[in-house]
């Protein structure tokens, strides 16, 4: 039985820019600090929450929700990552 590497998936190739031996700009990292949902993203994040609370959600709408929450999950990883690039300050490499 053979399973696929890793880096042979689009969501494999995703993890690969979060891996921990990848190196990150400090402006990089800085820029991904700013990234925000929009106002109205996140109305419609609440909204699609309290459907999802009441058990009320078309399909439609749990797929849009799993997609904000894929989407913040990931927005998540990633400025974590940038806190602790900035963090480092200037002892890792500005590659």
């Amino acid at each position: 039985m053979s399973v696929a590497s890793p880096d042979s998936t689009p969501l494999g190739s995703f993890e690969g820019l979060l891996a921990p031996q990848q190196t990150m700009s400090q402006e990089l990292a800085q820029y991904l600090l700013q990234f925000r949902f929009a106002s109205r993203d996140v109305d419609r994040m609440n909204e699609l929450s309290r459907k999802a609370q009441s058990n009320a959600l078309t399909k439609e709408e749990d797929q849009e929700l799993d997609q904000y929450i894929f989407i913040g999950d990931m927005l998540a990883i990633l400025q974590s990552k940038a806190r602790q690039r900035l963090a480092e300050g200037n002892g890792a490499s500005n590659s």
